[in-house]
């Protein structure tokens, strides 16, 4: 705040890579703000930008010069390349002053994928029915921000950021404001800022479910599995996230997360009132009047990306599916290893020095320049 103290505010990784992004607003100490700059490691630290080959519609997320071949499957056309900034600490600006009382918070809808790591700290594996789900403690992640989800499902990837400097702008910038932008970020840095996505590698409590015959199918349980919980344990919906991969063999994985540093235990609490959980699931998605879906029942602002795939109707049906009480039946032992577990990455030497950066949690300062 200007003529005030300046002050930090920290966020567990997993959530800073969905909030101290450029285009969203932030809130605290009764004000309102932006990020500005990004704090870049410098000297032996420093790292450069990661190129990553993605399929935003898949949810496929791969280090180009880690992958030894490409799947048939994505021969098309489909890949496309995006350079990727570990998430950091920021300065931030002041843009205005909110009262308590204010209900309208803006949050910038993102479109977010991931992959897991051959590494966590075991876990248990349960059964429902004939299915079965893995509960994975500290399980390492790496979640990749690919931009606002309206420009995303457009093609338009990544936030415009100097990778020499750190500054940022609002993907929703002018065209005036953002040629502005390169030409003095191109004289005064001898770069020009590129569209980048912003990444964090993350350890995570989180659920494992397998065997989707389709995308729509596994994100339908996720919604639906937290709209259970929200109704069951008193939870909000975005106290849990989730993304989605295609398999190798053609179906697709869904990983249901809690974003908290050493995790809050929700997902446990989930998994031992697993039926209770999916009845409310039911009874509120089978409730509400509207045709496919609406903001009463399964979407949200936060889900935008998804917005296309969600329904109701397939939801309550993949919950009825999945009903049924969730049977233990063995532990899972630690896994340490290096190797990413999506098909064809391996780690490379540049990825190695963003294992180095802290991953507790990413500050913002307060600012009042821009840059």
């Amino acid at each position: 705040v200007e003529g005030g103290p300046d002050f930090e505010l920290s966020r567990a990784r997993s959530i800073a890579v969905l909030e101290f992004v450029p285009g969203n607003a932030i809130y605290a100490n009764s004000g309102k703000y932006r990020v500005t700059y990004y704090h870049l490691p410098v000297g032996e630290e420093r790292t450069e930008p990661v190129p990553l080959l993605v399929d935003w519609e898949a949810g496929l997320i791969r280090d180009k010069h880690g992958s030894k071949s490409t799947d048939a499957t994505y021969q098309d056309g489909r890949l496309v390349e995006i350079s990727a900034l570990a998430i950091c600490d920021a300065e931030i600006a002041h843009l205005g002053r909110i009262s308590d009382e204010e209900q309208n918070r803006f949050q910038l809808p993102v479109a977010v994928h991931g992959f897991l790591k051959n590494r966590h700290r075991g876990g248990k594996i349960f059964t429902v029915g004939d299915k079965s789900l893995q509960l994975r403690f500290g399980q390492e992640m790496r979640m990749v921000n690919l931009g606002p989800a309206d420009k995303v499902r457009r093609g338009e990837l990544g936030f415009p950021v100097c990778t020499v400097c750190g500054a940022a702008r609002s993907p929703y910038a002018s065209q005036a404001e953002f040629d502005h932008f390169q030409d003095s970020h191109r004289e005064k840095c001898h770069r020009q800022p590129e569209r980048i996505a912003l990444l964090a590698d993350a350890t995570v409590d989180g659920a494992i479910f397998a065997g989707f015959d389709q995308l729509a199918h596994a994100v339908n349980l996720a919604e639906a599995i937290k709209i259970g919980a929200s109704q069951v344990l008193d939870t909000d919906q975005d106290d849990l996230q989730y993304f989605a991969w295609p398999e190798s063999d053609g179906s697709t994985g869904l990983f249901l997360y809690d974003p908290m540093s050493g995790g809050s235990g929700v997902l446990q609490q989930i998994v031992d009132h697993w039926s209770v959980v999916c009845e409310f699931a039911v009874e509120l998605l089978g409730s509400c009047s509207c045709e496919s879906g609406c903001y009463r029942c399964i979407r949200t602002y936060r889900n935008l990306f998804y917005h296309r795939l969600l329904d109701r109707r397939t939801a309550r049906d993949m919950v009825l599916h999945w009903n049924g009480a969730a049977r233990f039946e063995t532990a899972i032992p630690p896994m340490i290893g290096e190797r990413l577990s999506q098909a064809g990455s391996e780690p490379n030497p540049k990825e190695q020095g963003l294992e180095q950066i802290d991953r507790k949690s990413t500050r913002l300062n307060s600012s009042h320049e821009s840059p």
